[in-house]
């Protein structure tokens, strides 16, 4: 097993690296081999051995943890905290820069000289270099001037350019912090260019593109005098942190400074975050809520580390995304909504205002920028001015608007005050099983509190069914019965002259009251037209009633309900009976089509034959002790007028023949003997049934038609 990762996070290092006016990098030496594995644990790391072939094998065990197994720098990690666990007492300082500035075997910032010699009282190996540059978690850091460099390795200038080679050049970029973004956007604006030509990974790039490539890779030459302060604010001084996000056709971002405010004040920037926008095109709008949300993850992220104490502002200049942001959520499309709850659950207690888009350094990040241009970016590396000056001169907020885009649509239908209890039940296409859990809500109700079901309960249940039902999808007769005593003459059940009962169901009124019917069959329950539980009844009864017909089956259902619409909304339960339909199955029968040139046409005797077979035919032997032998005979067929041969002769027609079959003969093929009338031809993905003689039809296979091969007719 690999492990848990319990260092924290390479950011979250750097950005405390940049807060402490004294600083040290050091890796610890033989970092690995300084942890020892203990019996038994040891025996897992055995290895074979000998000195040559005539040796014997000999057994070793690796007490220490070995480099290149994958639980490796996990123990060593974890090893260390342990070891800033058991010496937090004496080395308080040192133990809290253990636990929180290790990664893998460096380590970073040290708050104060005090700290420093406790670190060096310890067996590490420390390396702080104050005259030369070093390298910091792959950082380049110069220490005599306190300042974050950047350089690209050498770029090799003589190959054909590719995406292949775009994608390596773009690749040679480190920056953890985001110093350098707007930079490495431009990068990745183009090369997403580059897909959007559908370019392979070798071919040469398009004239229009590869000149500008060569212009920007030109360009990458002066990220070398592109450098940033290690320190971002001062110590002992009130610190705010403000975030700025920002979005283009092209690509989103976000940008972090921290503001120190003493006697003077500074601004520099933190850490940076940056998406390439996708290929499948987003408003504006969107794109700028996208960034809005990357930029409250990286803001809770700083927050949660507890690095900066002061408060936390975000800006952004987009209206739209602003009035979304103080919204509610569920008014909103599942796009907006998900990405808008985020914000609001991240940036808790956190300040939302507007910039202008002049005033943002997001639009910097969003758009990409040349070295060149970025190096004299005032607005890149310290923010916007006003950020130094009193809350009093910022920018004020735009007027908050009511959104009127991705706001998610409602349709509202009163007919009814009671709401459908069946829907989204799962047991809304089982009218087995929603009469068992409308029993079970009937005992609840009314405290029954025997075992099981009894017929009484699914009697009350089903009745509990059906109520809820009609008062859902019935109320407006059921109303104007409560009211004047009978439903109006336009309703589609005046001619059943319904009544509501004294357990409050609606049932058929009819003329049945005299008959020797049972109760339920004088007065059925009225079902609604086309309701999920009406259907769910028909295929009920439809099985229990070995799949009766239509007309048989109505017949049934009416002893006790009667479904509105009657045979239609029966005949449409059936028809989707799988079962029915293999008993039942309809062949596919296309329109007899055109007879072939061959038989329209005349020809020699026999020049154009269709050979058949008839038989089997037994002949007795002349041996009267042999059995019958079996035996077929060759059927030739003539196309040109069907005459049949059954042996080799040849004969030739006279001329008369042919006049008396093309004026006698031939018409008589003008009509269709059967297979007259046209049908649906099947289609790709159409589910069939494979006819096979030798089977009944419950037991023909259901097959899926892949593809369809028409013919000239």
């Amino acid at each position: 097993m690999t492990g848990p990762v319990i260092q924290p996070a390479l950011l979250n290092i750097l950005i405390q690296f940049r807060t402490y006016p004294v600083a040290l990098t050091g890796d610890i030496c033989k970092m690995y081999r300084c942890v020892k594995v203990s019996p038994p644990d040891n025996f897992l790391q055995c290895i074979l051995w000998r000195d040559s072939i005539q040796s014997e094998v000999q057994v070793y065990t690796l007490d220490t943890v070995t480099y290149g197994t994958r639980a490796a720098s996990f123990l060593a990690v974890r090893e260390m905290h342990q070891l800033a666990i058991d010496e937090g007492n004496p080395y308080p300082l040192g133990s809290a820069a253990l636990l929180s500035m290790l990664m893998i075997s460096s380590l970073a910032a040290i708050r104060s000289q005090r700290c420093l010699m406790e670190f060096q009282k310890t067996t590490w190996r420390n390396f702080y270099g104050f005259m030369m540059e070093a390298k910091t978690l792959g950082l380049a850091w110069d220490p005599a001037s306190d300042q974050l460099l950047f350089a690209l390795s050498a770029m090799d200038t003589n190959s054909r350019p590719s995406k292949r080679s775009v994608l390596s050049t773009i690749a040679r970029f480190y920056d953890p912090l985001g110093l350098i973004n707007p930079v490495i956007v431009r990068c990745k604006i183009f090369l997403q260019q580059l897909w959007r030509e559908h370019l392979d990974w070798d071919e040469s790039l398009p004239t229009e593109l590869l000149s500008t490539w060569i212009d920007l890779r030109n360009s990458l030459a002066s990220i070398s005098r592109i450098s940033f302060p290690r320190v971002v604010h001062h110590s002992s001084t009130i610190v705010e942190v403000h975030g700025f996000c920002d979005a283009s056709m092209e690509a989103y971002g976000a940008c972090i400074y921290v503001v120190s405010r003493q006697r003077e004040s500074s601004s520099n920037v933190l850490c940076s975050k940056s998406r390439i926008a996708p290929l499948k095109s987003l408003s504006i709008p969107k794109l700028e809520l996208s960034g809005a949300h990357l930029l409250a993850k990286v803001m809770r992220n700083l927050k949660e580390t507890g690095i900066f104490p002061g408060q936390f502002y975000c800006w952004s200049d987009s209206s739209t995304a602003s009035s979304w942001i103080r919204d509610e959520p569920a008014k909103f499309q599942v796009f907006v909504a998900n990405r808008v709850a985020t914000i609001q659950e991240l940036t808790q207690g956190m300040e939302w205002r507007h910039v202008p888009t002049l005033l943002n350094p997001a639009d910097i990040l969003s758009r990409g920028s040349l070295p060149s241009y970025l190096i004299q970016s005032e607005l890149w590396f310290h923010g916007p001015s006003f950020l130094l000056g009193s809350k009093d001169e910022w920018p004020v907020s735009a007027v908050s608007e009511t959104p009127t885009i991705e706001l998610r649509k409602r349709v509202l239908l009163i007919a009814s005050p009671h709401a459908d209890l069946t829907s989204g039940c799962k047991f809304a296409n089982s009218f087995f099983g929603m009469q068992r859990t409308f029993a079970y809500m009937h005992k609840f109700v009314h405290r029954l509190r025997h075992p099981g079901l009894t017929v009484s309960d699914i009697q009350q249940g089903t009745h509990l069914l059906v109520r809820h039902v009609q008062l859902a999808s019935l109320w407006s007769d059921i109303k104007e019965i409560r009211r004047n005593g009978k439903v109006r003459k336009s309703s589609s059940i005046s001619s059943l002259s319904p009544f509501i009962d004294p357990s409050g169901l609606l049932r058929v009124g009819g003329r049945l009251g005299n008959s020797s019917l049972p109760f339920n069959a004088q007065h059925p329950l009225i079902l609604p037209k086309g309701h999920p539980v009406t259907s769910a009844m028909i295929s009920y009864y439809h099985q229990r009633n070995l799949h009766a017909g239509p007309r048989a089956l109505l017949a049934k259902i009416r002893l006790e309900y009667w479904p509105i619409g009657g045979i239609k909304a029966v005949s449409k339960a059936v028809s989707k009976c799988v079962r029915c339909f293999r008993t039942r199955p309809r062949m596919v029968e296309h329109i007899m089509g055109d007879l072939p040139k061959e038989r329209l046409e005349g020809s020699r005797a026999f020049e154009v034959t269709g050979v058949d077979y008839c038989g089997p035919f037994f002949y007795r032997s002349e041996i009267r002790t042999r059995p019958p032998i079996k035996c077929y005979i060759s059927v030739f067929i003539y196309f040109t007028s069907k005459a049949i041969h059954m042996e080799l002769r040849v004969t030739k027609p006279q001329q008369t023949f042919w006049r008396r079959w093309r004026e006698e003969y031939l018409t008589l093929l003008q009509e269709r003997s059967k297979w007259r009338k046209p049908a649906k031809n099947l289609c790709g993905n159409d589910v069939v049934l494979v006819k096979d003689e030798n089977l009944p039809p419950m037991r023909w296979p259901l097959a899926r038609v892949v593809d369809v091969v028409k013919g000239k007719d």
